[in-house]
């Protein structure tokens, strides 16, 4: 049996909710720094470092985010799968669009419905989001020094 509902009920929208800020929590977490490690990256070598020192952390660093929500399991590995086939200009991070759903439907056979595909389209959105804060803090560091004004 298919399912009947266009908008998920309260139930599937707190479960998008939870998806959502879990995403955003693994989307920073594996955002990519300035020397090519993830944020992930450095917060497990911290722990580790601390580890092998016998030191103690003022706080904890860890990865440990919000809970995943297992019931939509099938719609993240369908957002990873999509996310497979994006293009990318270059010049901003790849989103998935509504044509990108549709034509993975139309290779897989999968059957979205509206508020699943709003969903993907919004996982889409912010890992694009949290992937260009990264890009706003490079460019606030300026890469050379300003030219001095010259004497009057």
């Amino acid at each position: 049996m298919g399912r009947v509902h266009e908008r998920p009920g309260k139930f599937l929208a707190g479960l998008v909710d939870e998806l959502l800020e879990w995403a955003e929590h693994e989307f920073r977490l594996d955002r990519k720094l300035d020397d090519g490690a993830t944020e992930r990256d450095h917060l497990e070598s911290a722990a580790r470092q601390l580890k092998a020192l016998g030191r103690q952390p003022k706080a904890e660093p860890t990865v440990d985010g919000p809970p995943f929500p297992d019931e939509l399991d099938y719609l993240y590995r369908w957002f990873m799968e999509i996310s497979l086939g994006l293009a990318s200009s270059g010049m901003a991070p790849a989103v998935v669009t509504w044509r990108d759903i549709t034509d993975w439907q139309e290779q897989t056979g999968e059957i979205v419905e509206p508020w699943e595909a709003r969903a993907l389209v919004s996982l889409g959105a912010l890992r694009a989001s949290i992937a260009v804060e990264k890009t706003k803090k490079k460019a606030k560091t300026p890469s050379e020094p300003k030219p001095k004004k010259p004497r009057k």
